[in-house]
């Protein structure tokens, strides 16, 4: 097997293991001889966990364990990996199921990245462990878009829309562009007493139908966290 390209910033000795990481569930469904990542997904979950926990504890001495925590859950989280994953472009080096086509879920290049730092684990310890979190950015998302608001409360979120029509298609290109390089989005929520949470999210899941000039129908997923 070939020497594979560098990945997150590091270059695997053994091939086949940065393959493994590679293989998506749904690969199976046309290849049932082969092994999917899941194995690496469970062990690369524990290695961001410690990673990001040793960073935080370094980084912020001040602060005590429910706010460590909740940082923790931010830099590693499946929006903050699908996110990376798409500004990394890793997508197009996944293995799916021979009929599959359009993006993939936010899950799935989540799992991907998990397993690929499972992967580095084995192929070259912490360090390459270390190497790869360092060039996924995930420090940036310790806080993750500094919530303004006037109503307290909201820590994480999630919301779906399916069939949200848009007056413009420019609009809809606009999210779709997002979805597709992981970047975040301007969001706000005003409740019936008119008090409001702004901040930033991101897109992770999107499909586009446009069946009418000017009209777009989508089907979308946007999370948010402090």
């Amino acid at each position: 097997m070939d020497t594979p390209a560098p990945i997150f910033g590091y270059s695997f000795r053994n091939a086949a293991l940065l393959d493994e990481a590679l293989t998506t569930p749904s690969y199976k469904m046309s290849f049932p001889e082969s092994t999917d990542n899941q194995r690496l997904e469970f062990l690369g979950d524990a290695v961001l966990g410690l990673i990001a926990a040793d960073y935080l504890f370094r980084q912020e001495r001040d602060s005590q364990e429910g706010t460590l925590t909740e940082r923790r859950k931010n830099l590693v989280s499946t929006a903050a990996l699908c996110a990376a994953a798409r500004r990394m472009e890793i997508e197009p080096r996944l293995k799916r199921n021979k009929g599959a086509d359009g993006p993939l879920g936010a899950n799935t290049l989540a799992d991907a990245v998990e397993a690929i730092v499972g992967a580095a684990w084995i192929d070259g310890g912490l360090k390459a462990a270390k190497t790869m979190f360092e060039n996924l950015r995930l420090a940036d998302n310790a806080e993750s878009g500094g919530w303004s608001a006037n109503k307290p409360g909201l820590k994480s979120w999630k919301s779906s829309f399916d069939g949200l029509q848009i007056m413009s298609d420019e609009g809809a290109q606009i999210m779709e562009h997002c979805f597709r390089e992981g970047k975040q989005v301007h969001a706000k929520f005003v409740y019936p007493d008119q008090s409001y949470q702004i901040g930033w999210a991101y897109i992770t899941e999107f499909t586009r139908d446009n069946p009418h000039d000017g009209i777009a129908t989508i089907k979308s997923t946007m999370e948010g966290m402090l």
